[in-house]
């Protein structure tokens, strides 16, 4: 009887260790029920991927600064707006010195908006890569493209502006950069000595009535970019905002400018 209970919970356990295994093989072999995505999806919406599938022989690509995460100025003549940088670096070569590129690297910038011209002094704090003069190529697979291209570079790669142009959806007859047709009138609004003054298109307006003659002038369709220097007062700016919204501009962007001359301090004089 004893023997016969034994034989009994022996094969029960068995037909329990028989079951599981079964379940856990069923269980591996399964497919999942959905595939994750593939790393080539990814790839072909990819700037980077698109670029380092347009380089020569030789040639390579350096991700330098992330893109969009940080606002810089794409070239010395433009405005700074949230952008970053990729570098295609040239094909090593053997000199005296080693081995060594065989031309300045070209920097290709790619920038959420498209930015303003503007001219900007230079300081510490900002990289002497934003200090490189660049062309606006045009926008593409998302993005504003600007592309600064060393003489060394485009002779060792003639073709350079047009290629990087097709890898990101830029297409031009020529490798000039793109011109838009969009109408545009530049207002800078900046003080001296508690004066404030305003020009447009580089026409000095003097106060704020000749301003507004001077928009007045201006279409109505008109893309109308608002530089400001960071010395102004607010409410000079929305003296501007009203006169340009009585004459129905609504395409208005604001930028502010860095101060491009120190504030003047009276003079300091010796009792007599």
């Amino acid at each position: 009887m004893i023997l016969k209970r034994l034989t009994t919970r022996r094969l029960q356990t068995l037909l329990v260790l028989t079951c599981t295994l079964s379940i856990a093989l069923t269980t591996l072999g399964a497919e999942p029920a959905t595939r994750p995505a593939t790393p080539k999806a990814k790839a072909d919406s990819d700037p980077a991927s698109k670029l380092r599938g347009a380089l020569p022989t030789g040639w390579s690509l350096q991700g330098s600064s992330p893109v969009g995460h940080t606002r810089l100025h794409p070239g010395r003549q433009w405005s700074h707006v949230p952008t970053g940088y990729l570098k295609l670096l040239s094909t090593l070569i053997h000199t005296r010195k080693g081995l060594q590129r065989a031309a300045p690297p070209i920097v290709v910038w790619l920038a959420h908006r498209q930015a303003e011209k503007a001219k900007w002094q230079a300081n510490e704090n900002q990289q002497g890569i934003e200090q490189k003069p660049t062309e606006y190529l045009g926008s593409g697979s998302g993005y504003h493209v600007y592309v600064h291209l060393p003489p060394g570079a485009a002779k060792l790669w003639p073709t350079a502006k047009l290629d990087i142009g097709k890898a990101l959806g830029i297409w031009t007859s020529t490798t000039q950069p793109a011109e838009t047709t969009e109408k545009r009138a530049v207002i800078l609004i900046t003080q001296i000595a508690g004066t404030v003054s305003y020009t447009v298109d580089g026409v000095d307006c003097g106060d704020i009535t000749a301003l507004k003659k001077a928009l007045g002038l201006i279409p109505k369709d008109s893309h109308l970019s608002v530089q400001i220097e960071t010395n102004v007062p607010a409410g000079q700016v929305a003296k501007v905002m009203a006169v340009a919204r009585k004459l129905h501009l609504m395409r208005i962007s604001i930028t502010v400018v860095r101060t491009s001359r120190p504030p003047v301090k009276p003079e300091k004089r010796l009792p007599l």
